[in-house]
């Protein structure tokens, strides 16, 4: 379920991002403002895996998500920076007639931007030491070991 969340936000967001024009600033500010948009679904998807590793006590799938939350993280924080330089520079150019509307649905992007890179670095960040306690403290399942006939 969780990979389906994430699988068909990329799936159905994807193509919207081709062809690459990552010298415009218009379309630099509307592929970031998609992405940050779309993102809450995959979000959710990895919120669930990350629930599933931790709850089957899988260490290393944990790692690995929390490791990609992570880098996703970092990258949506890069984002926010970029939306930020590109929003000022697109502000200035807007007219006088749209500049307040224009300015409000910028300021949300970058602050839901902003919300969603702390959200998924917490995530990486509590995934690792969610697994490091997963190696640490023992399995409440196994109670011992059986003896078999004496």
């Amino acid at each position: 379920m969780a990979l389906l969340l994430v699988l068909s936000a990329v799936v159905e967001q994807g193509p919207r991002f081709s062809p690459l024009h990552t010298a415009d600033l218009n379309w630099r500010f509307s592929a970031l403002s998609l992405a940050f948009h779309s993102i809450l679904t995959p979000l959710l998807g990895l919120v669930i895996a990350m629930a599933a590793a931790l709850l089957v006590r899988r260490r290393i799938t944990l790692r690995v998500l929390a490791t990609l939350s992570l880098l996703v993280g970092i990258a949506a924080a890069a984002g926010v920076f970029v939306l930020l330089r590109d929003f000022n520079a697109l502000s200035a150019a807007t007219d006088v007639a749209t500049r307040s509307q224009f300015r409000f649905s910028g300021w949300s992007v970058i602050g839901l931007g902003a919300l969603v890179s702390v959200v998924l670095l917490w995530l990486g960040i509590g995934g690792w030491v969610a697994a490091a306690r997963l190696w640490i403290e023992p399995d409440p399942g196994r109670r011992g070991g059986l003896v078999v006939g004496q």
